[in-house]
């Protein structure tokens, strides 16, 4: 029957079950315009367990449906669950502020978007735990290492309170009396030669890796801090000793 009370050959809705016939117990409403055009008719169906589909004759949950989700008062504000020929699943929340989702693409990768209409990828996760924020690894992956090690990329700037590195390789042994400095001249011919301070990366290195450790970076540093305060050291002692002698 149709919703004003008159009847049509081809538009016709059942409600029944498969008692009688099957001796399944079950109950369904039947849309049989759908089935004419040879797609599934079975509007809502109810199995023996109380589970529930919804356009799906064999639900395997409470509730089972065969389609995108959508859960609101307004268009402006809602739940939505969203899934696509291409393998997307997608889980939106929105109002007339903003929209953000939580779901997967066709390869596997997990995101966070933003922007419902034109959605775009804020934080990007893989399943063995790797994390990116304003970084798509399925397309920029052929930019950055990939070293398994790594566990957060970040495509941009990032802003600290604080930064807590830590190391075990800390250079105090510079102080030992068996650290042998290296001479001045030799240090100087050195420089001459290869354009940056011994054991800290070029700038060649630095680019054909990708950058470098920061961790790593900081200690040599330090170790460069600590030698040149030797150095200090030293000179200052030749100073003395020079003015003693012309006294």
């Amino acid at each position: 029957f149709n919703q004003n009370g008159t009847q049509s050959e081809n538009e016709k809705w059942a409600i029944g079950n498969d008692l009688g016939e099957t001796n399944v117990n079950n109950f369904f409403i039947w849309n049989h315009t759908r089935f004419l055009q040879n797609l599934n008719a079975t509007a809502i169906f109810i199995d023996s367990l109380n589970n529930v589909g919804i356009d799906k004759t064999q639900p395997s949950s409470k509730l089972d449906v065969n389609g995108d989700i959508i859960a609101g008062s307004s268009l402006s504000s809602r739940i939505s669950c969203i899934t696509s020929s291409s393998n997307l699943a997608t889980v939106w929340c929105k109002n007339n502020l903003g929209s953000y989702g939580i779901g997967v693409d066709h390869s596997g990768l997990g995101h966070i978007y933003t922007g419902y209409s034109n959605s775009k990828s804020l934080i990007t996760f893989k399943d063995i735990g790797i994390v990116g924020i304003g970084f798509n690894f399925d397309i920029q992956s052929i930019n950055f290492p990939r070293d398994t090690n790594y566990v957060l990329y970040v495509e941009g700037s990032i802003a600290a309170r604080e930064l807590k590195i830590t190391s075990n390789n800390f250079p105090d042994y510079v102080f030992s009396k068996n650290y042998k400095l290296m001479p001045l001249k030799k240090l100087e011919n050195y420089l001459i030669e290869n354009k940056h301070l011994p054991d800290i990366p070029s700038l060649n290195s630095v680019n054909l890796n990708g950058g470098f450790e920061i961790g790593e970076m900081q200690t040599k540093l330090l170790l460069k801090i600590e030698e040149l305060t030797l150095y200090i050291i030293e000179q200052d002692k030749r100073i003395e000793a020079l003015e003693a002698k012309n006294k």
